[in-house]
């Protein structure tokens, strides 16, 4: 993992590379089937830029895995008739991108 912030008085920004492994992963469903899978390795970046609006209130927007990396696909062995396309314990997660936007109040 890279990170790197960046600030002053009125903005900040924040970036990150995120690297995942390759791992492998045996599917033991009993009966001497236990079918391997390997997972490639995979990067994801993040980003968040905030601005203090006022010395009370900060707005920030940002993405994480902005680039909208995926996992690699289940194999037909363990996808469930392909209603789990994405290994659940992937480490880059199965959701793709998300963006936000936050506000900071301060009292």
């Amino acid at each position: 993992m890279l990170t790197s912030t960046w600030s002053n008085d009125r903005f900040s920004v924040l970036a990150r590379a995120t690297r995942f492994g390759e791992t492998t992963r045996v599917f033991d469903f009993g009966g001497g089937f236990p079918p391997p899978q390997t997972y490639g390795a995979e990067w994801s970046i993040d980003f968040d830029v905030e601005v203090n609006v006022t010395e009370q209130v900060s707005l920030a927007v940002g993405a994480n895995n902005v680039f909208d990396n995926y996992p690699d696909l289940s194999s037909a062995d363990i996808n469930f008739f392909g209603n789990l396309p994405y290994d659940v314990l992937s480490p880059i997660g199965s959701n793709g991108a998300f963006y936000y936007v936050r506000t900071a109040f301060r009292f």
